[in-house]
């Protein structure tokens, strides 16, 4: 049932962004401190033991990641579309602040399975969330101004390897230490690979096209 509710978050939020996106656009510090505020809140009940599996809804959205993981799944679709569809003209005016946000939204999930991935089960989502955190600092737009282009896009390029490693989390549970290496499909896990394939296709579509065009001129 969580599998699904991803899907639902993606559609929900996708709907809010597009339709909302130049609202979101001008507001969007005050986003940034009210979810900060929140994910802040979530993660002291982790610290001080408070059973967050009895918030029912809060935990299915906030603490299991979900959330977070349909903002970077629209985040990561705004590549995957050509350059002059609507779609992504509408993806790319928000894609900062969706970015953003699924970074802050992850925090509660994060610390929730920080001992676990500190033990070597899944520790993919730990590796995705450390590299994530270069990557939202430098688009907070007082330190993007700062930077080349060239620079950014660089750095950037480790987005990519955040997907694979947020993919791998969601589709498989890894089990590393010294004397044990358990590699298994999640019952929910052929949800995120349709998802991955999806997108892999599409970009490979759109880099094609792009260099056709570009071979034709």
């Amino acid at each position: 049932m969580l599998s699904y509710l991803s899907i639902i978050l993606i559609l929900i939020l996708g709907f809010i962004f597009f339709t909302y996106g130049k609202t979101i656009h001008k507001n969007e510090y005050k986003l940034y401190i009210f979810f900060l505020l929140l994910s802040g809140i979530f993660t002291l009940l982790i610290l001080f033991n408070i059973d967050v599996r009895s918030l029912i809804g809060i935990y299915e959205v906030f603490y299991t990641g979900h959330l977070s993981f349909a903002l970077f799944t629209l985040v990561m679709m705004g590549g995957a579309f050509p350059k002059r569809s609507a779609v992504k003209i509408k993806i790319l005016r928000v894609r900062r602040e969706m970015a953003i946000l699924g970074f802050i939204t992850i925090i509660p999930h994060a610390v929730l399975r920080l001992d676990l991935a500190l033990n070597g089960f899944n520790t993919t989502g730990l590796i995705a969330f450390l590299i994530i955190i270069p990557l939202v600092i430098i688009s907070l737009p007082i330190i993007r101004r700062k930077m080349k282009q060239s620079t950014w896009k660089k750095v950037h390029y480790l987005a990519y390897l955040v997907y694979v490693l947020l993919y791998l989390h969601l589709i498989f549970d890894i089990f590393i230490t010294r004397t044990i290496f358990n590699v298994q499909v999640k019952s929910s896990g052929w949800i995120y690979l349709i998802i991955f394939i999806i997108y892999v296709l599409m970009k490979a579509y759109v880099i094609i096209t792009e260099k056709k065009r570009l071979a034709l001129k």
